[in-house]
């Protein structure tokens, strides 16, 4: 419908979110495909902002195929556009994405830059979800640079936000996390309670 009415943004949303629906499926070099072909008819309607999200939704697709500079190349056009535009939303989502991708080349200290600059805007935004998150994935590099007592004031500070939001799962998981952190710093009573809670 869209490609004989001439909606050329609207066929790239489409094939865009069959890129996306791919992807869930697990079907990565098929959702590659859909995902350039979208940032391609994006970019024909002159939508930067679909061409942002296609860029995003591939530099995720890249760095889960191995392929680190692809994914890199895709993210930064994404972040970008959304600081050209001031989206402030769009773009703490693609800094947590660049964020794992510097994460998962071990490059720590650019993937903390990346977090803690996406945490600050998920808080003028008032997103506690991701904000939890990104002060769980700070934590995470606190706690693999041995700074032990910043990881746990992380994993505190998003402990609290999943006891707002009444996330138990969550709030597990952090809990866990603390417990961890107490065995390295041999509080073994505060890691029990942890792990009780």
């Amino acid at each position: 419908e869209f490609e004989y009415s001439g909606h050329v943004a609207g066929q790239g949303q489409v094939i865009g979110d069959l890129g996306a629906t791919h992807f869930m499926r697990g079907q990565l070099d098929s959702a590659l495909v859909y995902l350039r072909q979208a940032r391609q008819l994006h970019l024909q309607a002159g939508d930067g902002r679909g061409q942002a999200r296609d860029a995003d939704r591939i530099g995720t697709v890249s760095l889960m195929q191995g392929a680190a500079d692809s994914a890199f190349s895709a993210y930064r056009a994404a972040e970008r556009f959304y600081r050209d535009t001031a989206d402030r939303r769009a773009l703490a989502g693609t800094l947590g994405n660049l964020g794992n991708a510097h994460f998962e080349q071990g490059q720590l200290d650019e993937a903390l830059l990346a977090y803690e600059e996406g945490l600050a805007l998920y808080r003028q935004g008032a997103d506690a979800s991701a904000e939890a998150a990104l002060l769980e994935r700070i934590a995470r590099i606190h706690r693999q640079q041995g700074r032990l007592r910043e990881a746990g004031d992380g994993y505190r500070a998003a402990l609290e936000i999943h006891r707002r939001r009444r996330d138990g799962h969550r709030q597990a998981d952090a809990f866990s996390a603390l417990g961890h952190i107490f065995q390295e710093q041999a509080r073994l009573d505060s890691a029990l309670a942890a792990f009780q809670a």
